[in-house]
């Protein structure tokens, strides 16, 4: 059955939210016809910007904080994977 986000009334196009930790890893296998073109946003984010080593960010003082329950101190990495760019090994279904 194709994905229809109007008949549906889905308000965002997110197929998955998964929290890695402790050097996890996620592995996705998907079954489609081979004229489908497939293309994954990941969105990536790592809460070390205060210490990350490509920016400078002066440190809050000690009556400061960041605010809860917003993505602060965040590094945010969004990468575009067109499935049809990869090297990608089909298996046999024999």
């Amino acid at each position: 059955m194709p994905f229809n986000t109007d008949s549906q009334r889905i308000k965002s196009k997110e197929l998955i939210r998964y929290f890695v930790s402790d050097n996890d890893s996620l592995k996705v296998a998907y079954t489609i016809s081979k004229e489908t073109a497939v293309m994954f946003t990941v969105i990536e984010y790592s809460y070390d910007l205060m210490e990350h080593d490509q920016f400078s960010i002066n440190k809050r003082s000690d009556d400061m904080m960041p605010k809860p329950f917003i993505i602060t101190d965040a590094v945010i990495l969004k990468k575009r994977i067109d499935i049809d760019t990869l090297n990608i090994k089909e298996k046999d279904s024999i």
